[in-house]
């Protein structure tokens, strides 16, 4: 999987011991699962890559930790609305559970489904960006970002996940052996903490771009102040 995203991203488990201490986190007697009928992506075969099938083993596995009331905040159909309406600013986000709502032994499955979707650099570039540079930014701690899975990972051949927030934005779709990494959003403020540049390469390659255009482009392409604005 590491190697289809180059940059930056119910099937119930078997029964563990983890389970034999299980508290409200994934008691799911009053669960109200969803019931997703729209076909939003021609999906006509499963998967067949084990990375894929690995995601799909992940993100089950989060699923089937969630409390009920944890399922409705983190769970939608696939196409749902929330699918589209993100914000990296903060306070905004309409949707999804919060990683601070989260345990560690939830916390630490959705790191196992992006270190299975980003390449090993890029994944360290998330992490240093929504913690260390998040907390130094003053914009808010990692408990802040909010993650949420679409569609039903164990039936359907096509899924989606998406990881929201202040300096980071990645939306997933998983649709059979394809994986879309779309829209996303990288951002850093400080560009550099402790020596460390994570978005080194792309600024470089957007102040090429830019030196590109001609003074008509430049004009239109540049907005001055619109970051200090927020």
């Amino acid at each position: 999987m590491s190697k289809c995203v180059p940059v930056l991203v119910r099937f119930m488990a078997v029964l563990c011991a983890c389970l034999m201490h299980a508290d409200e986190s994934n008691d799911h007697s009053d669960m109200q699962w969803l019931d997703c009928n729209e076909v939003v992506f021609d999906s006509k075969s499963p998967a067949n890559r084990t990375e894929i099938k690995e995601l799909a083993n992940i993100a089950e596995k989060f699923i089937s930790s969630l409390s009920s009331s944890q399922y409705a905040s983190a769970a939608y159909c696939l196409g749902d609305q929330e699918q589209f309406s993100w914000t990296n600013i903060p306070g905004h986000r309409s949707g999804g559970i919060k990683i601070e709502d989260l345990n560690p032994e939830q916390e630490t499955l959705i790191r196992q489904l992006l270190r299975t979707l980003l390449r090993k650099d890029a994944y360290e570039n998330i992490r240093l960006i929504s913690t260390d540079i998040e907390i130094a930014s003053g914009a808010g701690p990692i408990g802040d970002y909010t993650v949420a899975l679409f569609g039903n990972p164990a039936a359907d051949p096509a899924w989606g996940f998406q990881f929201d927030g202040h300096h980071v934005g990645l939306n997933f779709v998983i649709n059979s052996d394809n994986v879309v990494l779309s829209p996303a959003f990288l951002g850093a403020q400080p560009t550099t903490l402790d020596g460390n540049s994570p978005l080194r390469r792309e600024a470089k390659v957007g102040r090429q771009l830019f030196n590109e255009l001609n003074p008509d482009q430049k004009q239109i392409a540049e907005v001055p102040d619109l970051v200090r604005r927020d």
